[in-house]
C-alpha cells in the first residue's frame, strides 16, 4: 500500500511532464494549431436561421386576424373558409354570410381582397342572415379570359349541334361554298352575300327555296346538290344565320310579267321577264315593261331562269337568244337580297357556322366546314340537344341583339360550363370590373345556344337567395329601351331589391 510519501512523490513527477510538455512543444517539432473560429460562427448562424424559421412557423400557427378586420368588405374564416361581407363600418361590426363570391363582387366591386380572421373572432360575432345570389356560379370569368369572337356551332344531318368556344380555328372557311339543307319541311340554301353588294358586311345567310317543280334544276344550276340529298338540321342551326331573300322570282319584283314589248331593239315577239345571257354565261339581264334591262350576276342569273313564272309552275323564264341590245339599264331589284354574286361548290359534310364578333360593329357569319374533332358533333349528340365546348377557364361577355345592330344595354356573361348570366342595373358591370371591355356585339340567336343563368346584379345580391318557389327567383327581367340610343336593343333592368334585403353604404 503506497504511504503519504509516495503520493507526494507521484503528485510532483506528475506535475513536472505536464510542465515539461506545455515548454517542449509538440512531437516533431510542430506546434498544435488553434481551432479556427470560423467554426463557430457557421455554427452560430446555423442556429440563428433554425430559431428564425420556428419563429415564422410560429406566426403562421398563431393568430393573425388584423385589428382593422371590421372595415366594410370581405371577411373569410381562416379554419372554415366562409366568407362574409361587412356592410357598415363598426367595432361590432355585422357579418352577413354571402353564398358565393359572384355576389360578393356585385356588392363590394370585382378587386376586393379578402380579410382572413379566426374562427373564434367570428363566433364572437353576431351573424346576419345569409344573403347572396342562389344559382349565381361561385366567380366568374376575368376580362383576360374572355373569347368574344370565332364560336362556332356544328350539326349534320338528323343530329343537334355542337358548340364550341376556342381560340384555336377547329373549322375551315368555306369561301364560295354553299349547301342545301332542310328544316321542318322547308329547304333551304346557306351561303355568303357577295361584297360587290354588302361590302365589308357581307356575311352567310340563309335563304328559302320555295317549294317548286323546278327546284333541283336551280340547284342544279347553282352548284349545290339536289333536295333529296339535302341533310336535315335543326332550326336553331339555321337561326345562327341571318335571312336573305328567297330564291325565285318574287326577288326581282318583275310587274308585267309576260306583257309583250314592243322595242325594236328586241326579237320580235319579247316580253317582259325575257332575259338574255352575256356571251360569257356569267351574267346576262333581263327587260322590263318600261324598257330597260336589269343586269344579272352569275348566282342572280341562274335564279331568274331556273324559277318558275307567275301561274305557271312548270315554266321558266324564256331566253332570248340575241345579245343584249343597246338600251338603258334599271337599277338592281336584287341588291338587298344578299345573294352571292357567284356560283356555288358545295360543301360537304358536317356543315358549321363561324361567329365573326365584333366591338360596336354588325356581327359576322361564315359558312364553314371540315371541323376537327374538337368542334364536330358527336354522334351522341341527338336532334333537338346541344353540346358546348369552351376552352378550360375561359368565357365570354357580350352585348346582343338583331343582326344589323351594332350595340345593346343588352349584356351577358358567359362561364366556363357554357351558362350566360344576364347583367341587370346600371353598376353591374362596373362592379363586376368589365367596364373597360371592348365587349363583342353577338346576334341574339348565338347566345341562346348557351343554358341561361340567373339574371345577376347588386340589389339582388343583397338579399336572402331565392328558392326555387321563390317570386324573385322566378321573375324575369324587365326590358327597357337604351338610355343612350333608343334604336339599340333592350336589356333586362333591375326591378330593385324586396323589402328585407341589406342595403349597401353610400360610398360603396
Amino acid at each position: 500500500m503506497a504511504t503519504k510519501k509516495d503520493l507526494v512523490e507521484a503528485y510532483a513527477f506528475s506535475r513536472r511532464r505536464l510542465v515539461t510538455a506545455f515548454l517542449s512543444g509538440a512531437p516533431g517539432g510542430r506546434e498544435v494549431e488553434p481551432s479556427r473560429p470560423g467554426r463557430t460562427v457557421v455554427g452560430g448562424l446555423a442556429l440563428a436561421v433554425l430559431l428564425v424559421a420556428g419563429a415564422a412557423i410560429a406566426s403562421v400557427l398563431a393568430s393573425r386576424t388584423e385589428e382593422d378586420w371590421n372595415q366594410v368588405g370581405l371577411v373569410v374564416s381562416r379554419q372554415q373558409a366562409a366568407p362574409y361581407v361587412i356592410l357598415e363600418k363598426s367595432s361590432q361590426p355585422q357579418l352577413i354570410p354571402v353564398i358565393n363570391i359572384t355576389s360578393a363582387q356585385l356588392i363590394l366591386g370585382a378587386d376586393l381582397a379578402p380579410t382572413y380572421v379566426d374562427q373564434d373572432v367570428i363566433e364572437d360575432q353576431t351573424p346576419g342572415e345569409p344573403i347572396g345570389i342562389a344559382g349565381a356560379p361561385q366567380t366568374l370569368p376575368r376580362p383576360q379570359q374572355f373569347i368574344e369572337s370565332g364560336w362556332t356551332a356544328c350539326t349534320d344531318d338528323g343530329r343537334g349541334i355542337a358548340v364550341t368556344v376556342s381560340e384555336d380555328p377547329h373549322v375551315t372557311v368555306a369561301d364560295g361554298g354553299g349547301v342545301v339543307v332542310q328544316s321542318e319541311g322547308q329547304f333551304w340554301v346557306v351561303a355568303k352575300s357577295s361584297s360587290d353588294y354588302d361590302l365589308d358586311q357581307a356575311r352567310a345567310h340563309r335563304y328559302l327555296l320555295p317549294q317548286s317543280e323546278t327546284n333541283d334544276l336551280l340547284l342544279g344550276a347553282l352548284g349545290l346538290q339536289s333536295e333529296v340529298d339535302a341533310p336535315t338540321v335543326p332550326q336553331e342551326w339555321l337561326g345562327l344565320f341571318p335571312e336573305g331573300a328567297e330564291l325565285s322570282l318574287a326577288s326581282f319584283a318583275v310587274d308585267g310579267f309576260g306583257e309583250p314589248l314592243d322595242n325594236p331593239d328586241l326579237p320580235a315577239g319579247a316580253k317582259v321577264g325575257d332575259y338574255v345571257v352575256d356571251p360569257s354565261g356569267d351574267g346576262g339581264a333581263y327587260f322590263t315593261a318600261d324598257g330597260k334591262a336589269v343586269p344579272l350576276d352569275a348566282f342572280a342569273l341562274q335564279v331568274y331562269a331556273n324559277s318558275p313564272v307567275p301561274g305557271r309552275p312548270d315554266a321558266v323564264p324564256e331566253e332570248l337568244q340575241t345579245e343584249r341590245p343597246p338600251i338603258p339599264s334599271a337599277t338592281l331589284p336584287y341588291r338587298d337580297a344578299h345573294w352571292p354574286s357567284t356560283t356555288l361548290e358545295e360543301v360537304r359534310g358536317q356543315v358549321c357556322a363561324r361567329l365573326d364578333a365584333r366591338h360596336a360593329d354588325v356581327p359576322l357569319v361564315d359558312l364553314a366546314g371540315d371541323p376537327d374533332e374538337t368542334a364536330a358533333v358527336g354522334d351522341d349528340v341527338d336532334a333537338g340537344l346541344k353540346s358546348v365546348d369552351i376552352d378550360r377557364g375561359r368565357g365570354a361577355f357580350v352585348r346582343s341583339g338583331d343582326w344589323d345592330e351594332t350595340t345593346s344595354s343588352s349584356a351577358y356573361v358567359i362561364d366556363p360550363r357554357g351558362q350566360s348570366y344576364a347583367l341587370v342595373g346600371g353598376d353591374t358591370v362596373a362592379k363586376l370590373g368589365y367596364d373597360d371591355t371592348e365587349e363583342s356585339f353577338v346576334p341574339d340567336s348565338w347566345l341562346k345556344l348557351f343554358s341561361e343563368g340567373v339574371a345577376l346584379s347588386t340589389s339582388r345580391a343583397l338579399c336572402p337567395p331565392a328558392g326555387p318557389g321563390d317570386a324573385a327567383a322566378s321573375a324575369a327581367p324587365t326590358p327597357t329601351p337604351s338610355p343612350t340610343d333608343p334604336s339599340a336593343s333592350a336589356g333586362p333592368v333591375d326591378n330593385g331589391a324586396p323589402a328585407g334585403c341589406q342595403q349597401l353604404a353610400e360610398t360603396q
